[in-house]
């Protein structure tokens, strides 16, 4: 498995969030399109990918295997099943922002790592467009849930 198409599916999610987001009207857009269209979708491919293709994943950007990659995993395993839950218990939207926000702090922090590597000269796509994936949802999320807070 190329990994590369891995992260050619979360620019797709996070594209078609970007169009339903411009297409949108609706005053639930929050939850229907960032959180179960963009959120969910990228918090089960990451688990997927830590957790099923561990291996690949980590020789595809340079590193070693190691243990750590299924505790990544299992991370992102337990925040799915905790925002899927969130779906079915009529959760408020400030709780799903939250969720969203525990998401993208997890990921930010990976794109620094990713980024130290970067500046190691790890140069490998895959070390690379994570970083990009991280900081385009971060600026999505913040700024559309920014408004619910004030």
């Amino acid at each position: 498995m190329n990994i590369i198409y891995y992260n050619i599916v979360q620019y797709l999610i996070i594209i078609i969030a970007i169009i339903r987001l411009n297409m949108s009207n609706n005053s639930d857009t929050y939850t229907n399109i960032l959180y179960n269209g963009m959120i969910i979708p990228l918090v089960i491919y990451s688990t997927i990918g830590h957790l099923i293709f561990t291996n690949s994943v980590a020789s595809s950007i340079g590193w070693k295997s190691s243990p750590f990659q299924k505790e990544l995993g299992y991370f992102t395993l337990s925040l799915l099943l905790v925002m899927i839950w969130s779906n079915y218990s009529n959760t408020r939207l400030e709780t799903k922002i939250s969720l969203s926000y525990v998401w993208i702090i997890f990921i930010m922090f990976a794109a620094l790592n990713h980024i130290y590597e970067f500046k190691k000269g790890n140069i490998s796509l895959n070390n690379i467009l994570p970083i990009f994936v991280s900081f385009t949802v971060f600026i999505l999320i913040i700024y559309n849930s920014y408004k619910f807070w004030l």
